[in-house]
């Protein structure tokens, strides 16, 4: 009947939105009937003859037994059976006087011979019986107690059936049938209703699809498997408000086309496995517990949106290899521990107040956009080992109760790129794990780091006099580590105090005047605009030596020695000449800062 109705979906099932109350009542006493069928066939009877024989059997008192006998089995069917013994052992036992008028071992046994000759026909009562009991009836002699007992269930498989919509206060309501039932096994079924109410019964849903938003409920897994297995799901999946604690394994290799929500529950069990890449649209998991690992770490997988906010992972949780496309919203969460972001991708993530009491890895993670670790604890080690971050990192109020480790972390995936910083103060953690680690010159690239984010502060609080010092030091050698532009800076510096020189001196000059313009084009613009696309831009400053270089030689004769006069910091300075003056100190202190910076990336120590 089932597979019958199946093949006339045209009839049953021409809409997969449409609601119980827009079908046929005859179609869908149909549907309940041919399930009972189903259902009924699938049941071994005759272990239930021997539990109901042994039902009769224990009892104590042979005149109630007599009585039940005569009102459930029936005077027909009654009269067929000899009882002839059993009234005679009756009058007998009245003799005794005994109040409680028990049966000896011999009466017992006389009376299950009697009962085991009329097997057959007990066995068709039994039948009718459990019908009734699955229409919702009362099961009388203990059957109830019988049919539950541990050697008497039994797993109903329920095979391409695709379930309508249900009203619980419709009659022919299928779950009365199926609430019956210890363990169900749905295998490739169609569910329209937005939820299952099984509770505490043993289930297992095998690719099967659910096409309405779906709620499930405090069901229980079957042998202690995963609840749902290659199972399909079109719309929203939520958990029941009426549970707080959800003690089965999940979902494995389950694919959702929408969201994924709960609140305020308890997850005893694995709630996600994949064996293969998946695209999730949302997931969301607010203030809930975890007792169990949770992971997510196929390569390839996609999710558009994850929210764990105010939650507790008790155990290991691994969400790896995942491009998280949206928002991912750690906020308040706490990780008791290993938390593990191996090569994902956060295209906007927060992490405030999160806790990791245990090691938390974001080796060759990938951070698209600003991440402030506002008032997060790391209590165990934290690994940011190859780490990427395109947008600033801000660790100002993070607290690091063990080890941080930054080793190559980078603004460019493959290339050695420094980071950016929000802030002074994350500049100075990342430089200490380098300095506690011996590695200098790395230490030394977050020192400069350290030092811009000093300059913007006092920019901010209006020291001029401190920030102008800061200037400098950035614009001569980007805070000592740039010995390439404090040498470029001593050739520009140089050539132009040679070519001041040279207006002292009107016979150095072998050109006409046509010079000087080159000399004020190279000096005043071209300089400037150099030097600006190359600190803010990394612009190859050694375009500048051809203009120079050809000026230089073009307007002055023995330039080489020229040049060594004004680059000398010792050289001689004429009576009364301040800007002579100023152009000493200038190269004295840039070949200070020449020093300083190829010292700063070759010492030791």
């Amino acid at each position: 009947m089932l597979k019958a109705m199946e093949n006339n979906k045209s009839i049953l099932y021409t809409n997969k939105s449409q609601k119980y109350n827009h079908l046929e009542r005859i179609q869908y006493r149909h549907f309940f009937n041919a399930l009972l069928d189903e259902v009924i066939k699938q049941i071994d009877f005759t272990i239930y003859v021997n539990s109901f024989i042994n039902t009769f059997v224990e009892r104590e008192s042979i005149p109630n037994l007599i009585n039940d006998l005569e009102t459930f089995m029936g005077s027909e069917w009654f009269k067929e059976i000899n009882f002839n013994r059993l009234r005679k052992l009756q009058s007998e036992i009245s003799e005794r006087g005994y109040g409680s008028k028990l049966l000896f071992s011999s009466e017992k046994a006389e009376l299950s011979e009697v009962l085991h000759n009329h097997e057959d026909k007990i066995k068709k009562y039994i039948f009718n019986a459990y019908k009734n009991y699955f229409l919702g009836e009362k099961l009388d002699f203990g059957f109830e107690k019988a049919f539950k007992n541990e050697k008497l269930k039994k797993n109903i498989l329920l095979q391409k059936i695709h379930f309508p919509a249900f009203s619980t206060q419709d009659s022919f309501n299928y779950m009365k049938i199926l609430r019956r039932l210890h363990s169900i096994d749905f295998d490739e079924c169609i569910f329209q209703d937005h939820r299952l109410p099984l509770d505490n019964i043993e289930c297992s849903f095998d690719c099967c699809e659910f096409y309405n938003d779906f709620t499930v409920t405090g069901i229980k897994s079957l042998d202690g498997e995963y609840l749902f297995k290659n199972c399909h799901f079109i719309k929203d999946v939520n958990f029941s408000s009426e549970t707080s604690t959800f003690v089965s394994n999940l979902f494995f290799n389950c694919t959702f086309q929408n969201d994924i929500k709960a609140k305020d529950k308890i997850f005893k069990g694995i709630v996600f496995q994949f064996t293969e890449p998946t695209s999730l649209k949302a997931i969301t998991f607010s203030h809930c517990t975890f007792k169990k690992e949770f992971i997510l770490n196929q390569n390839g997988s996609k999710i558009g949106y994850l929210n764990l906010a105010e939650s507790t992972f008790e155990d290991k949780v691994k969400i790896q290899f995942c491009d998280i496309g949206h928002d991912t919203n750690f906020y308040n969460t706490k990780f008791k521990k290993l938390a593990d972001y191996y090569q994902t991708k956060f295209h906007k993530v927060n992490f405030e107040r999160t806790d990791f009491e245990k090691i938390s890895v974001f080796s060759e993670a990938t951070f698209y956009n600003d991440v402030d670790f506002k008032y997060t604890k790391f209590i165990g080690k934290a690994i940011f080992r190859d780490t990427v971050l395109k947008g600033k990192i801000n660790l100002r109020n993070t607290i690091f109760d063990d080890e941080a480790n930054f080793l190559d972390i980078t603004a460019q995936k493959g290339k050695t790129q420094i980071i950016s910083v929000s802030n002074r103060e994350t500049a100075r953690i990342i430089k200490n794990f380098y300095i506690d680690t011996n590695n200098i010159i790395e230490s030394n690239k977050f020192y400069a780091l350290e030092m811009i984010e000093r300059e913007k502060e006092l920019r901010s609080k209006n020291e001029k006099k401190e920030w102008l010092i800061f200037k400098i030091h950035s614009l001569s050698s980007r805070h000592s580590q740039d010995w390439f532009l404090a040498l470029l800076w001593i050739l520009v510096i140089g050539i132009t105090a040679s070519f001041y020189n040279a207006f002292l001196d009107n016979s150095t000059f072998s050109k006409n005047s046509s010079c000087e313009t080159l000399l004020a084009i190279i000096v005043v613009v071209i300089s400037p605009v150099v030097i600006h696309h190359f600190l803010e831009n990394n612009f190859d400053f050694r375009f500048l030596i051809v203009p120079y270089t050809i000026g230089f030689y073009y307007c002055l004769e023995t330039p080489g020695e020229k040049l060594a006069k004004v680059v000398n910091p010792f050289g001689k300075i004429n009576d009364l000449d301040i800007t002579q003056f100023i152009f000493k100190v200038m190269i004295t202190y840039l070949i200070y800062q020449f020093i300083v910076s190829i010292r700063q990336n070759t010492r030791r120590k």
